[in-house]
């Protein structure tokens, strides 16, 4: 089987399992306050998240670079960023959790909800930042089988032991969560060159810093608009803001479908090839992707707009 197919496929599946996680949830909660509650909190804990990604979303040429010139190197890049993430991780739960024991700024539910998943900051910038290093490793596979766990951890949690509580919910994001950084953790340390070290300091922290909060910018002033657009769907009723995350997340699917396994190719290519010096051959390959993604984005786009 080609490796294009098989990488397409588990990307099929990784988003049939969110489509089923989706749908379990809108059955046992319904459309109200529980589920307007979980989705106003994932809003919350990804745009916090954006503060921490501004201190590493631009790792991945620097990495490739000592990959290729020097490994022991890359392994203390990898190691200072993992350090870093926690560290700046756990300063913004602890603020969080100063500023919302003085200051009354969420619902009584919304907060006991966050109060759990809050640590979704923590698990998530780890695994996102494992999966950006997996990827460069070419365990391109990893990037789906990662979303797939989750879910179907989520999945058996919510048939099995949920009951009418959204909080317990939170309890088994976290735990799934855990489950599948375990997993890349396996991967990375026993599958890969890396080795882990209590490093603090790096050659490269400083470009990767500034350039990551480059990157990050923009998504910070976007992604205010999101808070914004909560209040608006919460202020009309009860359900109007979870039928808006379920559109959005169904339409997020063409994305990620039809060009996500290409697109993590592409990327980790490119890399290499700057990394190599081998500049001539980048204009090519970015004619070889469009020609890839978006043919399959435009037939994927019209098959699900008539199959809903």
């Amino acid at each position: 089987m080609p490796k294009n197919f098989q990488h397409n496929l588990l990307a099929f599946i990784s988003m049939l399992m969110i489509f089923l996680f989706l749908s379990l949830l809108s059955q046992h909660f319904g459309m109200g306050v529980k589920t307007d509650t979980y989705f106003f909190s994932l809003m919350i804990l990804s745009y916090l998240s954006y503060f921490v990604q501004a201190t590493w979303k631009a790792t991945q040429p620097y990495y490739i670079k000592l990959k290729v010139e020097d490994k022991k190197s890359a392994s203390l890049l990898y190691s200072t960023l993992l350090n870093r993430i926690i560290f700046f991780s756990l300063l913004i739960i602890t603020l969080y959790f100063l500023i919302t024991s003085n200051v009354k700024i969420l619902e009584t539910q919304q907060k006991d909800f966050l109060d759990i998943l809050i640590f979704y900051i923590l698990l998530q910038n780890m695994l996102l930042f494992n999966k950006s290093i997996l990827n460069l490793e070419k365990h391109f596979a990893s990037f789906y089988l990662v979303d797939i766990i989750i879910y179907s951890i989520n999945i058996c949690i919510l048939l099995l032991f949920l009951e009418d509580d959204i909080t317990l919910l939170a309890y088994a994001m976290l735990i799934a969560l855990s489950m599948a950084l375990l997993w890349q953790f396996y991967l990375i340390f026993y599958k890969t060159s890396i080795n882990y070290s209590f490093q603090k300091e790096h050659k490269d922290i400083q470009n990767i810093y500034k350039n990551s909060i480059k990157i990050k910018l923009s998504s910070l002033l976007y992604g205010a608009k999101e808070p914004l657009l909560a209040m608006i769907f919460l202020s009309l009723g009860e359900g109007i803001y979870s039928i808006f995350n379920y559109a959005h997340k169904f339409s997020a699917a063409i994305f990620q479908i039809s060009t996500t396994p290409s697109l993590n190719k592409f990327i980790t290519k490119i890399h290499y090839l700057i990394a190599q010096e081998k500049y001539s051959t980048v204009n090519t390959q970015i004619g070889k992707i469009l020609l890839e993604t978006v043919p399959i984005f435009i037939v994927s786009s019209i098959v699900f707009y008539f199959l809903m």
